[in-house]
């Protein structure tokens, strides 16, 4: 363990490494709406997978047992085949009626669609194909939506990174101006900061201290020109704007508006995804109140009277 702890840190602990990390970070975050979208999708995919596996699964056993009755088995001829096709229809039908509070409304579909196909056909195929298309409309402007979401997310890390080179210009404007303000109040006044100047010039003239004297008078004079000129130019307060402290009150005001905007945007999207669809076409409720109420159930012993 001693040998491999160092190991990984030096195959994944990299500098340059550290821009794949920064990036992968950056797409989950941005990617956040399509994950929430897939998220739903592969809900609702699953809950009518389970639904309907469950109801197959039970309509097989159930067509397994029949299979196995011994009154079936003694039939022959047509009355064999009779029974068998009467039972094809007649099993799922009891399926669904036992299993109505599991199935619900999806279940007395299939139902009324064992017991008419016309019913189904003519009536409930149009409404699954509005409900299909409805869905997909919702999952497709759902996805638009989210197009616009991550743009967003794209231009708030834009706006992010303009704020931050603003904070910057911000302080090295800033900056200079506060270290001469310390030197102005340190010498009291302008005239004292030129003092010190000759006087820094004169004792480096003659002792050679350094070579650099030249250029430090002249960045201290345009200090004292920044510092002195900067509050002229001010006449409508847009400058003090660009002070350090109000650029950070800023961004913290910007960063928690756009970042309330943007939650609101999202979980609005995500609900009107999920919202169910409740309306029902008129015509398909008579299907619902079961329009064959005595219809034939496997009885065998009936079958083979009935086809002597």
């Amino acid at each position: 363990m001693d040998k491999v702890w160092p190991r990984l840190v030096h195959e994944y602990a990299r500098a340059e490494l550290l821009p794949a990390y920064v990036g992968a970070v950056a797409v989950w975050i941005v990617s956040t709406p399509f994950r929430r979208i897939a998220g739903a999708f592969l809900l609702q995919v699953w809950r009518v997978l389970r639904l309907n596996g469950g109801m197959w699964f039970e309509i097989a056993a159930r067509y397994q047992e029949v299979f196995q009755n011994r009154e079936l088995r003694q039939l022959r001829g047509p009355a064999y085949a009779y029974a068998l096709w009467s039972a094809l229809f007649a099993v799922p039908v009891q399926v669904l009626r036992d299993g109505e509070v599991e199935y619900g409304r999806y279940g007395r579909m299939h139902r009324s669609w064992w017991l008419a196909g016309q019913v189904t056909l003519g009536e409930y195929g149009p409404e699954l194909l509005v409900r299909a298309v409805r869905s997909l409309g919702r999952y497709g402007r759902a996805s638009g939506e989210a197009c616009l979401l991550t743009g967003r997310r794209v231009f708030a890390v834009m706006h992010g990174v303009g704020w931050l080179l603003l904070l910057l210009l911000s302080l090295a404007i800033h900056v200079p101006m506060a270290i001469y303000g310390l030197m102005e109040f340190s010498l009291c006044g302008t005239v004292g900061v030129v003092a010190l100047v000759a006087a820094l010039n004169a004792l480096n003239y003659l002792l050679k201290w350094t070579s650099f004297g030249l250029e430090t008078t002249v960045a201290i004079g345009c200090m004292g020109l920044l510092t002195h000129g900067w509050p002229l130019g001010d006449g409508d307060g847009r400058l003090r704007k660009m002070a350090p402290h109000f650029v950070v009150g800023s961004v913290w005001d910007s960063v928690l508006q756009q970042a309330d905007d943007r939650d609101r945007s999202e979980s609005a999207s995500l609900l009107r995804l999920q919202e169910p669809d409740v309306e029902e076409l008129e015509d398909y409720q008579a299907a619902l109140d079961d329009p064959y109420p005595n219809e034939w159930t496997p009885c065998f012993d009936e079958a083979s009277t009935d086809r002597k």
